[in-house]
């Protein structure tokens, strides 16, 4: 369970990062992005958190010797939190240097560092690293003068994710404690994101085995149960 009621958004940092068709588009910004509006920054912690309302649970693997480029920059992130913007343009390079197939779409990469995250009974600090490969169309009402006109545009919406990873800083010598997403497909190309770019594995704890067990016990009754007992049902109708 992740509350993030009573967190804060303290850095936000925007790229434009596209797959290997498109490197001329590769666009690393100056500047983080300044967010006064309460109500908007309530928006972004709603969309960074809202897909993880039952979280499955990961970490790092290959993190010993600085060999997991995402771990050694997520660290230096929570060793020093006012590097997030500088940092999140490694982020954004790294992303681009796996998004080597073709048919990887070019997309939004953002990268925030937020205060007081509550998972699991304990008050952390969370990196969301999040790419918005979609843009949905939406209309946008506008007055000029005496009339009202109409504007169609589009934009990332806000309960729709793609790919995404929360990084939390908690068991950082067994690799950190992550969230992850990636809604777009599980086709090869979409394994850059955890495999390559990311690089985990699954944290094997009684809510994954939990799943399994269910996931298991829902196979043998399809492949075994079911077919008996249509079988039967067929015997008795006959």
């Amino acid at each position: 369970m992740i509350n993030y009621h009573q967190a804060s958004l303290r850095s936000l940092s925007v790229h434009s990062v596209p797959g290997a068709q498109h490197e001329a588009e590769f666009l690393i910004t100056k500047e983080p992005v300044i967010l006064e509006d309460e109500m908007l920054q309530d928006v972004f912690l709603r969309f960074f958190f809202g897909a993880f309302k039952e979280p499955e649970f990961y970490s790092f693997d290959h993190f010993e010797g600085d060999s997991n480029r995402m771990y050694s920059l997520a660290g230096q992130i929570f060793d020093d939190p006012s590097m997030c913007h500088h940092v999140s343009k490694e982020i954004a390079r790294h992303l681009q240097s796996q998004s080597t197939h073709p048919n990887i779409r070019k997309g939004e990469l953002i990268v925030a560092h937020i205060r007081d995250v509550l998972i699991e009974d304990e008050l952390v600090s969370a990196l969301v690293v999040l790419k918005s490969e979609s843009k949905e169309s939406f209309i946008d009402v506008h007055r000029n003068n005496d009339a009202i006109e109409f504007r169609l545009k589009k934009g990332i919406y806000p309960k729709k994710m793609d790919k995404a990873c929360i990084i939390f800083n908690t068991k950082r010598g067994e690799g950190f404690k992550l969230c992850v997403a990636d809604k777009i497909n599980s086709r090869e190309e979409a394994l850059y994101w955890k495999q390559l770019f990311l690089d985990v594995k699954k944290e094997l704890n009684d809510y994954h085995n939990t799943k399994v067990y269910i996931q298991a016990t829902r196979s043998f009754i399809d492949e075994r149960l079911k077919p008996k007992y249509e079988l039967r049902s067929r015997m008795k109708l006959n």
